[in-house]
């Protein structure tokens, strides 16, 4: 494949590109949960369930023409053939939250109240750690989260306390994040284009250069964002759905 942007694939290289597709999808079969994410003015509640993050560097690729595939950045481990490409690395804290907006999945069915990855980025980890300061926990804290602009954090920025919660069942456990969030093996790394045991060395996939962004869990497929569902889907005030 040239240097020069193209609209299609041939041959070899449109094999690649359905290899690495293919490794994505089986990843996040294998890993995926669902993470949150707001639009530029876009709101939500949600209700945390842990108030420890758990901090990573990972990586936004581009795969198929589409963002939203995130791995988990192996250098502090060892060498990583992601960052030595050029590609940027994000430093995330995750905690588990209950997502209380309505989702609706391709088959048709409706979905709310999901326990869901909330990845802080940029500024919202300073606000988070502000937050703790302030409650003590966020563990059973509901929160009305905001999102103003395009350049601010995808996780939102502005924090509105709105009640204590009781969470139940499973819904009070956070995620196993060492086995959701774990760093891609070198054979995964290889499948997703990129060569491990040669520092530097990439395929040519026609990945592009982050300038901001934070694992190759992503949404599960089927699953639509409140924005593309319409008004009708942002979150609401009730939470005896869930609590």
């Amino acid at each position: 494949m040239s240097d020069t942007k193209s609209w299609y694939s041939k041959g070899a290289d449109g094999f690649k590109v359905k290899d690495q597709i293919d490794a994505t999808m089986a990843v996040r079969k294998e890993r995926g949960v669902p993470r949150f994410m707001l639009k530029a003015g876009e709101e939500a509640i949600v209700a945390f369930c842990d108030s420890i993050p758990f901090f990573i560097w990972e990586h936004n690729l581009k795969i198929g023409g589409r963002w939203g595939n995130y791995v988990t950045c192996v250098k502090e481990i060892r060498s990583c053939p992601i960052d030595d490409s050029g590609e940027r690395a994000t430093y995330t804290g995750y905690l588990t939250v209950i997502d209380t907006r309505e989702f609706i999945r391709n088959d048709g069915n409706k979905v709310k109240n999901r326990k869901i990855l909330y990845p802080a980025k940029g500024s919202t980890i300073k606000r988070l750690e502000d937050l703790m300061k302030k409650y003590g926990t966020l563990a059973g804290r509901a929160f009305k989260i905001k999102r103003y602009s395009k350049d601010d954090p995808n996780c939102g920025t502005d924090f509105e306390f709105l009640k204590q919660v009781t969470l139940k069942g499973d819904n009070a456990v956070p995620v196993e994040y060492d086995k959701i969030l774990a760093p891609p093996t070198p054979e995964e790394l290889v499948a997703l284009g990129f060569t491990s045991n040669i520092a530097g060395q990439q395929t040519d996939t026609g990945l592009e250069n982050l300038a901001t962004g934070t694992t190759v869990g992503g949404t599960k497929p089927g699953d639509k964002t409140a924005t593309e569902l319409g008004a009708g889907a942002t979150a609401t005030n009730s939470f005896e759905d869930l609590f």
